[in-house]
């Protein structure tokens, strides 16, 4: 199989295919919702690198779901370190060929420029790098894609902010579950998972993998663990002003409550 191949042609494959979405996402998008077309051109190309993010997050949580729970479940819990499959090899594909097709993005449109986004991608293709090539760690890096569930939820908020529909009850449910998941999924259940993993199989790795790989491992999830934890943080201070706004907007008249929207807006 391709994915099982050590050359990168898989990634190369997904790299284009990520690229032929976005220009996709670019001929499709006024057609589907005509407000995409007011659009400045900076949003234009984050809205179109949000449809191809969407993608890569169905696809590759779709495939750590299977080949955790379909693919001998126990048996990545008592091999976190050696233990492959067909679908988590795909999954390190799919994932390395996206990390490299959005840094790409990201140095030829500086508006999309991140230090936390690149630290996540850098770290992303060194860890699952280590995964597809070295065949090392897949049950953790299983475990750690199905934080991409929350991303699309991420998308759909900035979304709904540059079409002006932050008045909606679609974008108040998203919001609060976007900051549940985030709460839960990336900040708590994962890397509680995870860590859990490392610690309990903490002798087994001393004896099958080789040092540098067992620092990159806990040393680069601890991070990636950071960057999450500070998004989170982001997300509920984000959440909570907003609460604080509203509370404040409601006793107040209609012209200060547009005021405080403006402003917020110019901040954002």
């Amino acid at each position: 199989m391709i994915f099982q191949d050590e050359t990168l042609w898989a990634e190369g494959v997904v790299f284009i295919t990520c690229t032929v979405i976005f220009f996709t996402s670019r001929l499709c998008s006024p057609l589907l919702i005509p407000a995409y077309k007011d659009l400045s051109k900076t949003k234009k190309v984050d809205w179109d690198s949000r449809v191809v993010s969407n993608a890569n997050a169905v696809v590759t949580t779709g495939l750590a779901l299977y080949a955790l729970i379909f693919v001998d479940p126990q048996g990545w819990m008592d091999d976190p370190f050696l233990r492959i499959s067909a679908p988590s090899m795909m999954c390190f594909s799919v994932l390395l060929g996206y990390f490299a097709y959005d840094l790409c993005l990201i140095m030829i449109n500086r508006s999309l420029l991140a230090p936390t986004t690149i630290i996540h991608h850098v770290l992303g293709l060194w860890l699952f790098g280590i995964g597809r090539f070295l065949r090392m760690g897949h049950s953790l890096l299983l475990i750690y894609t199905l934080t991409e569930c929350t991303t699309p939820l991420v998308n759909l908020r900035w979304m709904l902010a540059v079409l002006n529909l932050k008045n909606t009850s679609l974008y108040l449910n998203n919001g609060i579950g976007m900051a549940l998941g985030f709460l839960l999924v990336r900040s708590f259940i994962i890397p509680s998972m995870c860590f859990y993993l490392l610690y309990s199989k903490y002798d087994i790795s001393l004896l099958v993998i080789p040092t540098i790989i067992r620092y990159s491992c806990y040393s680069g999830m601890a991070i990636i663990h950071v960057v999450n934890t500070y998004w989170t943080f982001l997300i509920w201070q984000g959440l909570f002003k907003a609460f604080k706004d509203s509370k404040q907007g409601s006793s107040k008249q209609e012209g200060p409550v547009r005021s405080v929207t403006v402003k917020q807006d110019k901040q954002r």
